[in-house]
C-alpha cells in the first residue's frame, strides 16, 4: 500500500515494481483508510514519467475503491465485479 500523498519519483516507482503485485491500495493518513487502487502495470510502464513529481493520490489512473461488507454473498459480489468492471474490493470491518 502506498500513502496517497507520496511523491512519485523513480525510486518510488522502483519500489511498487519491486513488490509484485497487479494493484497498489492507496491509502490516506492510515492503513485503514483506503481511498483507491491503481494497476500497477499502468502507473510503471504506460508512460510513467508523466507521474514523476506528482503525488498518486492525485493521479488520473487511480480509481476509487469498492468497499463491500463481509457478509456479501458470492453471487451478490459476481454481479458487483461486472457492474463496477473491477476485480478487486476491500471488506469493511
Amino acid at each position: 500500500m502506498v500513502n496517497s500523498q507520496t511523491l512519485l519519483n523513480k525510486e518510488a516507482l522502483e519500489r511498487i515494481s519491486a513488490c509484485n503485485y497487479s494493484y497498489v491500495g492507496i491509502y490516506e493518513n492510515d492503513k485503514g483508510n483506503i481511498v483507491g487502487t491503481v494497476k500497477t502495470k499502468q502507473l510503471i510502464e504506460s508512460g510513467s514519467d508523466r507521474f514523476l513529481g506528482k503525488r498518486i493520490g492525485s493521479l488520473s489512473v487511480v480509481r476509487p475503491s469498492l468497499i463491500v461488507s463481509a457478509d456479501t454473498n458470492l453471487m451478490e459480489m459476481l454481479m458487483i465485479f461486472k457492474s463496477k468492471r473491477t476485480k478487486l474490493a476491500f471488506l469493511e470491518e
